[in-house]
């Protein structure tokens, strides 16, 4: 598949670059890598920074409630989407690292990206003015409690939402393209930290109060190296002790990761054998032939 639909040359979501920083603390030095990144790679783009000076809190009440709490990650959540759909642009968290110039991107009327399966939405969103998923996060977020808010990852509400409303697949990590012009873009594109990718998030966790044992994003990769070999077996290619896991710690990690390099080398040796024995084949008809 693809990496990227065929777009129009006419750019249409406004060259910016949104995020959003409340509590007034000192970025810290992965915030302040990552914003270079930007600067470097999307030259041509604005980067606006939204915090207490210019975006009224007190207006959205789950947000005065967040950040009451101090709990900035949940301010930033319906701050994006509001910011989104005034303005349009592309969002980004704080913590994602720009790797390619995101132009070509700008050429869709919205577009998101995979965490990875399961949670089809991660810190890299781009659209319009207007845009129907902006509307629908901020109808949520407009009826929603405080409780139901504060301490729940956006995620959640976000993935059965995009499911519902815009008919993403969300056990299907690939490009899909979706209801409302809602172009989604496989974790590899915006999430995952391989080489070749537009962004990376390198998951600085601050909703979460306890940092855990293994950062978030090889988890993602993790799950990212799983779907490959179930879709390898899917395709007939055996793997030899198969077995189903939850990534939750490195050595799961390193074990997906050997497991699809040796999968990989399988396939290309295959290939490779495949191809001598037509080469074989075609020399005999030939010798056959002259034979004759």
């Amino acid at each position: 598949m693809s990496t990227k639909f065929s777009l129009s040359a006419e750019a249409i979501i406004p060259r910016s670059l949104h995020y959003c920083w409340f509590g007034r603390n000192k970025k810290p030095d992965l915030a302040q890598f990552c914003i270079s990144t930007w600067r470097t790679h999307c030259p041509n783009f604005q980067i606006i920074e939204w915090n207490e000076d210019n975006f009224d809190i007190s207006a959205f009440p789950v947000a005065a409630a967040a950040y009451e709490q101090k709990k900035y990650a949940f301010v930033t959540d319906l701050v994006r989407a509001h910011v989104l759909y005034t303005h349009g642009g592309i969002y980004l968290d704080t913590d994602v690292e720009i790797r390619r110039d995101l132009s070509a991107f700008l050429e869709h009327r919205a577009f998101i990206g995979f965490e990875r399966s399961g949670i089809p939405f991660t810190a890299v969103w781009g659209s319009v003015a207007k845009h129907a998923l902006a509307q629908a996060i901020l109808n949520h977020y407009s009826t929603a409690l405080v409780d139901e808010i504060i301490d729940v990852p956006n995620t959640v509400f976000i993935s059965k939402l995009l499911q519902d409303r815009f008919g993403v697949d969300p056990n299907s990590d690939e490009l899909q393209k979706c209801a409302d012009d809602l172009v989604i873009y496989p974790s590899n594109i915006f999430c995952l930290d391989l080489p070749e990718n537009y962004a990376t998030h390198h998951f600085a966790g601050s909703w979460v109060a306890v940092k855990e044992s293994i950062n978030y994003s090889q988890i993602a990769l993790a799950y990212f190296y799983l779907d490959a070999l179930r879709k390898l077996e899917r395709q007939g290619v055996v793997i030899s002790n198969s077995r189903e896991l939850i990534a939750s710690d490195r050595e799961q990690l390193k074990w997906h990761a050997k497991k699809i390099r040796e999968v990989l080398l399988r396939v290309i040796r295959r290939r490779v054998r495949t191809a001598g024995r037509r080469t074989r084949r075609i020399f005999k008809g030939i010798g056959m032939h002259g034979r004759g």
